[in-house]
């Protein structure tokens, strides 16, 4: 039960990457240990527990197949010219983009190591994910220049 409420509380928030919640654990539950734990309640007698579990299994469903990529692929064309007003300016210097789902993230304060809500990690000056191991951050190479989807790019993943 108390696992079962930790998945449905995170579906909830919006994350569809979930991990175990037990201390020091890095094991993401896979796609049939969430259907497991949520689809059990599915099973009771009880008609409204059962709507319940359908409507969160179906969130969940919509969340893992939200496709990110087109958005930032319309964020990335520049058709206006560049000038303080316009929003894509904005955009290119206060933004970065998950690597993993592409989802796009502005960061308020504090150090550039990201936690995405899918489960990437990732550096938020040029959006290198850090599970590709040390030397993958381009930061360096930007040199003041435009840093949403730096990595991406860089790498011809966009």
């Amino acid at each position: 039960a108390c696992l079962r409420r930790y998945i449905v509380g995170k579906i909830e928030e919006g994350a569809w990457t979930i991990r175990c919640p037990g201390e020091g654990c890095g094991y993401f539950l896979l796609d049939a240990d969430i259907k497991k734990f949520v689809a059990d309640a599915s099973e009771s007698d009880d008609d409204q527990q059962r709507e319940r579990s359908a409507a969160i299994l179906q969130r969940y469903r919509e969340l893992r197949s939200v496709d990110h990529g087109e958005h930032l692929r319309a964020m990335l064309v520049e058709s206006l010219p560049e000038c303080e007003e316009d929003p894509r300016q904005w955009l290119q210097s206060e933004c970065q983009a998950c690597p993993r789902c592409l989802v796009i993230v502005r960061k308020e304060e504090g150090c550039n190591h990201m936690h995405c809500r899918c489960g990437a990690e990732f550096c938020y000056g040029c959006g290198a994910p850090k599970d590709e191991g040390p030397g993958r951050c381009v930061c360096a190479t930007l040199g003041g220049g435009r840093r949403l989807a730096a990595w991406l790019r860089v790498e011809g993943r966009l």
